[in-house]
């Protein structure tokens, strides 16, 4: 879709907007904000609070509402607990507890115990079969007592109590409580029925909290979220259940079939409660949500709460991973569209919830994410049957289905939809090396490096040789051939007339190595070996370059052999057989050896290549992947072609490498057989494209595959690669630690391969109407229809809420500011002290 300048509409944010003060002869004691939050739910403050997890939960409600305002219990629950909050919040305060909580006469004091202890209450009623009141349990009537096993009737104080009947007020209560000297008023009918409960508490908190927002029953208002999908009626049923006041049908596109279909189950099953729906961000979609019957509309684009399960695998800007609870500020990351950009904060929080579980072909295992988190995808409107039957392939090829790609929350995503994978952009580096870095150390001029020390000894005949000869020890040959003997015996003089007369060298030069190394074609195709196979041993001032091959790769000994003397003018590399029958190569030089120690990390689940490596041309990038497979690689018959490694990072890269030379690797990861081992990550190509390589690569002779699995086939553009979605899952009631990042300027990054947001501000997808012109647009769109509008999103500061009551909103969302109040849900750490 293209869009024409004179389309373009101006619009206002919060930021655009300064209030400019004004005469008023109103005083401060005479201001009243009393507002509506939906139809028939009146607030006494016009402020509410947002469904997020790190915001509101029973505690931040209860506070919020003792003040005039109403939260919003977040739906990252199970439909029990979520239900419980709402109880926690409705039972907190009530003028009189219409149903309080009871206990049976013949029920244990154990019993008793639990429920004073669940509901933070000091007394229990106790009421027989009848439910007749009987008696009452109290902290007093169980201070001392040690019989947990015993009926509560044996300890409770017995009738007669404290009673007064129904219709009794508060001010009434107040004298009743006051004249015995009792903290709790049990309300009964005329034959004895236990109907109510009335406290000191409760008188307490209306005296302290006198605008507090209540129902008709005197307890304190509370409203909770729920879906568009899954189990959002029953969620709403178990919500009704506990008394809740309204249900907010919260998500990010509230334009939309699913939601307006959602708003019009509830009202047809639920008519008296009130119902919330949102986000929009125009006129249109807050007429159609009205016409849905919603009582109240919420409106703008603000961000999520959207996160990874720790230990997900995040693409660093040299093109290894790291776990997404590990990133720090400061630290690159590659981004939807190829590049790296720095991370300029990082995110941990609790969380309790549903979590979306989704396997995507090519990717290292499955991807856990909390419900909101957006995928750059493509999605097909296709019945299930169908997706299954034609697969993500036939979907994509197809314009009819293929409407490009787009934000997708996580659980909208299905099987057979499509992930994107970024191509990254880059520029070919050119890079000279100097190994007088690697050992500073050493000797060096223009063009050579040498140890301090002599080399070693290119004579024909060694010390131990010549002393065997001459029937001495080689020790006293050394002196002799040092000149360093002192005694002038007929030894001395025949040995050095035998040196003399073969032009023995008495004086050894240390070996020269090759000081300054292009990273070229060859030294590419080395560091390839290296990766697979190579490895460092020694002392730490004699290091050791070595290689491991099988019995059956005596050519690539020879192959490392040579290309240690082109690339470093190093000819004493040599290599043996092992006693398992495998070669092992050996370059005898510390220079070397420490200069492979400086380019890759030293062990096997450690190893990866500086971007450097992997920013080469095409040829270059070709060399590497031949040595990487010579040492690492196999053929997987009858269809995929298959690098092995230890390391996440490498695999990750080689996989990198094989995507810059147009083939789509697959990374998985698998679980060690045995202990002390380690994950093993494969990295694969299969199908056409595996034909394709063996005969783009003829070096590796490879056989090309017998079968190709058709649906296999690489989509891509030069954008992206995509891979298909295997399955999207939702995992019910899980508990654990999430983590986000943020990313400067692209606000996206790399999880498990694919391309996902850090947020879903309107900044970020594009989407949505600057907050202060879209609240303006809807409050006129509802204009006459009774339905309220609540601002949410984009409040920074709170001169933002004002500014959005200003522009017409009833009531404002607020998210962000309440997040991190001790009322709030969350940890608390100490920073700086």
């Amino acid at each position: 879709m293209t869009m024409n300048i004179e389309d373009i509409k101006e619009g206002l944010t919060f930021d655009d907007v300064l209030l400019v003060p004004a005469y008023s002869d109103i005083l401060p004691s005479e201001t009243n904000v009393a507002t509506r939050f939906s139809r028939n739910i009146h607030l006494n403050i016009p402020l509410c609070s947002s469904a997020m997890d790190t915001v509101t939960e029973a505690n931040l409600a209860i506070a919020l509402a003792q003040q005039g305002g109403i939260g919003v219990i977040h739906k990252n629950f199970s439909i029990e607990q979520q239900a419980e909050e709402v109880d926690k919040v409705k039972r907190s305060e009530s003028g009189m507890i219409v149903d309080p909580v009871t206990i049976r006469d013949g029920a244990l004091v154990s019993e008793a115990l639990n429920i004073m202890e669940r509901y933070k209450i000091s007394g229990v009623p106790v009421v027989d079969a009848n439910g007749r009141l009987v008696g009452i349990i109290t902290n007093r009537d169980l201070r001392f007592e040690t019989r947990f096993d015993i009926p509560v009737s044996e300890v409770m104080t017995p009738q007669p109590l404290v009673t007064v009947p129904i219709g009794t007020t508060l001010d009434e209560a107040k004298g009743k409580l006051q004249k015995h000297r009792i903290e709790k008023l049990l309300v009964t009918d005329d034959e004895g029925h236990l109907k109510g409960l009335i406290t000191v508490k409760d008188i307490q908190k209306a005296i302290r909290y006198p605008f507090a927002a209540k129902d008709a029953m005197g307890r304190l208002r509370c409203a909770a979220a729920i879906g568009a999908t899954g189990d959002f009626l029953e969620r709403a049923e178990a919500l009704i259940g506990s008394r809740v006041d309204a249900i907010v049908i919260d998500t990010a596109h509230g334009h939309s079939s699913r939601v307006i279909e959602a708003v019009r189950q509830v009202k047809s099953k639920f008519p008296e409660i009130e119902v919330v729906a949102g986000n929009v961000a125009t006129s249109d979609a807050t007429k159609a949500l009205i016409d849905a019957g919603v009582d109240a509309v919420k409106v703008g684009i603000g961000p999520g709460s959207i996160c990874f399960k720790k230990d997900t695998q995040i693409l660093m800007h040299d093109n290894s991973v790291k776990e997404i609870g590990d990133i720090r500020p400061g630290e690159r990351v590659v981004t939807h569209k190829g590049r790296a950009r720095k991370v300029t904060k990082t995110y941990r929080r609790p969380y309790s919830g549903p979590m979306i579980e989704i396997n995507a072909a090519g990717c290292p295992g499955k991807i856990e994410v909390t419900p909101n988190h957006e995928f750059l995808a493509v999605t097909f409107d296709v019945p299930d049957n169908i997706r299954r039957r034609n697969g993500a392939k036939y979907f994509f090829s197809k314009p009819k289905y293929n409407k490009g790609l787009e934000w997708v929350r996580a659980d909208q995503l299905k099987a057979q939809d499509v992930v994107a994978i970024p191509r990254q952009k880059y520029e070919v580096e050119t890079c000279f090396f100097d190994l007088l870095d690697a050992v500073p150390h050493y000797n060096s001029d223009a063009r050579s490096i040498w140890a301090n020390k002599p080399g070693a000894n290119v004579n024909e005949l060694n010390y131990h040789e010549l002393a065997e000869m001459f029937a001495t020890t080689p020790r006293v040959i050394g002196t002799i051939v040092k000149k360093q003997r002192k005694l002038v015996d007929a030894l001395s003089k025949t040995i050095n007339d035998f040196l003399d007369r073969t032009n023995y060298q008495r004086v050894l030069e240390a070996a020269k190595t090759r000081r300054f190394v292009m990273l070229d074609a060859d030294l590419m195709r080395l560091i390839g070996f290296y990766t697979a196979e190579g490895y460092t041993v020694g002392n730490p001032n004699n290091r050791q370059l070595r290689f491991a091959f099988g019995e059956h790769e005596i050519d690539y000994c020879d192959d490392v052999k040579r290309l240690v003397a082109v690339i470093f003018g190093y000819e004493k590399t040599t290599f043996r057989q092992t006693p398992r029958h495998a070669y092992e190569v050996m370059v005898h030089n510390h220079a070397i050896a420490k200069f492979f120690e400086w380019l890759v990390p030293k062990g096997a689940v450690n190893k990866r290549l500086p971007d450097f490596v992997l920013n080469q041309s095409p040829e270059n990038l070709r060399e590497l992947l031949i040595g990487a497979l010579r040492g690492d690689g196999c053929l997987k018959a009858p269809r995929r072609i298959a690098y092995k490694t230890a390391s996440p990072h490498l695999a990750h890269q080689i996989a990198e490498v094989f995507m810059r030379l147009g083939y789509l690797a697959s990374v998985q990861s698998y679980e060690p057989k045995y202990e002390n081992h380690s994950t093993s990550y494969h990295v694969r190509i299969g199908g056409e494209q595996a034909r394709r390589f063996a005969e783009e690569f003829p070096e590796l002779n490879l056989k090309y595959p017998a079968e190709i699995n058709n649906r296999q086939e690489v989509f891509a553009d030069e954008d992206y690669f995509y891979v298909a979605v295997r399955s999207a899952k939702t995992l019910e009631n899980r508990s654990l630690e999430v983590f986000n990042i943020e990313v400067e300027e692209d606000h996206t990054y790399i999880a498990n391969r694919v391309a996902v947001h850090n947020c879903t501000t309107r900044v970020v997808t594009g989407a949505g109407v600057p907050q202060i012109t879209a609240v303006s647009d809807c409050v006129a769109a509802a204009k006459g229809s009774g339905v309220p509008v609540i601002a949410d999103g984009g409040i920074k500061f709170s001169g933002d809420v004002v500014k959005a009551i200003v522009a017409g909103a009833d009531s404002v969302m607020i998210g962000s500011l309440f997040a991190g109040t001790e009322e709030a849900p969350g940890e608390v750490i100490l920073y700086q002290g």
